[in-house]
């Protein structure tokens, strides 16, 4: 949101999934991300405003009388939401009586809905307190959240918030990986998507669950980095191996050196040839001078890019919740500059993330949809 980003323009700013402003200075993934900026692109200009700081007004629940500061009133009136507690567990395709009451002045309630993208609801009303019967919906899992906003004529007044569980009564069939093999560089992270598939039909991104485990068969050559990352320590090759409700899925991951250009192509294909069979290729492709423009776009942008030899280059759209969005490209391209037109169609406003990957190279940016 405009206040999360302090003032700052999108192309400067991060999207951290599942992070509210409380606890963001305790999120590895925040941590790691200032961390990155302030070493390995300290000098990289999108990463850092090059506008100055220009933080935006924010509105508050005080008012002052005017010409007089010093005595501030707020604004009275309070919502509560009664039922369900915190933490009570529901299943797909109950419906819940959402308990709200107010005081003082508030004569609109809005309630939200959050599981997931698809499962994210707002139900506008006219009443001042009351039950609204919510239907979770068959597909939901995981936490979700309800939060009332209670308003009077002009103003937000107060807001309240309670997170529920959603039981999964299906069965887990199998998690997956996006990708079978994870190519990292050395001093570098990568995001880990793992989806869980259950016997209903259904089918989850799971990377960010506390109960999806991480293990690395070589500690020296890449680590488990907090929040579905992992960081390559050392050139060379191992294996990951996620864990969620008892179903295993074994990815192999190749640690890089950071500057291709600058280490024999035959030395790194030997780290990688175990895991391939005895396949070898002649060169290691590297993707270079990747833009976006524009970028923040309405209906359409180009991406532009350079590979050092010829190669099967793949380039998909996802949206923050990791679901592929549009694939604009798997195919075999020649050596030199590309670009590929992306229109943005009915998709809504918001972050998505572009990824420009070859077998042995890695690169991501931010999209920025706005309308």
């Amino acid at each position: 949101t405009e206040s999360q980003s302090g003032g700052l323009p999108w192309a400067a700013s991060t999207y951290v999934q599942y992070q509210s402003h409380n606890g963001s200075p305790k999120n590895m993934s925040v941590i790691f991300e200032v961390i990155d900026a302030l070493t390995t692109n300290s000098k990289n200009t999108s990463y850092f405003c090059q506008n100055g700081y220009a933080p935006i007004s924010q509105e508050t629940h005080y008012r002052s009388e005017e010409g007089d500061t010093s005595s501030l009133q707020l604004l009275p009136g309070s919502i509560s939401i009664n039922y369900p507690a915190p933490n009570q567990s529901f299943n797909p395709g109950d419906v819940i009586p959402v308990n709200i009451s107010s005081l003082n002045g508030i004569n609109k309630i809005m309630l939200q809905s959050i599981n997931s993208g698809s499962n994210s609801s707002v139900l506008d009303t006219s009443m001042s307190s009351g039950i609204i019967n919510y239907t979770v919906p068959t597909n939901a899992f995981g936490t979700l959240e309800f939060i009332s906003f209670g308003f009077d004529a002009n103003n937000l007044i107060d807001y309240d918030t309670v997170k529920i569980n959603i039981n999964q009564t299906a069965a887990l069939d199998s998690v997956s990986a996006y990708s079978d093999v994870i190519y990292v560089q050395q001093n570098k992270s990568v995001s880990v998507s793992t989806t869980a598939y259950f016997n209903n039909g259904y089918n989850y991104n799971v990377s960010n669950l506390p109960t999806v485990q991480y293990q690395i068969a070589n500690a020296g050559l890449a680590k488990y980095d907090g929040y579905n990352l992992i960081k390559g320590l050392k050139v060379g090759t191992t294996t990951l191996t996620v864990t969620y409700l008892n179903k295993t899925k074994t990815i192999t991951v190749v640690v890089i050196p950071q500057d291709l250009s600058s280490v024999d192509a035959e030395e790194l294909m030997t780290s990688i040839a175990d895991n391939k069979a005895g396949k070898t290729n002649s060169s290691a492709s590297e993707i270079t001078n990747v833009s976006v423009f524009p970028n923040p776009f309405s209906t359409a942008t180009t991406i532009k890019y350079k590979i050092s030899s010829e190669e099967n280059v793949s380039v998909k759209v996802f949206d923050i919740y990791g679901h592929l969005v549009s694939n604009l490209s798997d195919a075999k391209q020649t050596l030199g500059e590309h670009k590929i037109n992306f229109e943005s169609n009915n998709l809504p406003e918001g972050v998505y993330i572009m990824e420009l990957r070859t077998a042995h190279s890695v690169e991501n940016k931010k999209l920025f949809i706005v309308r």
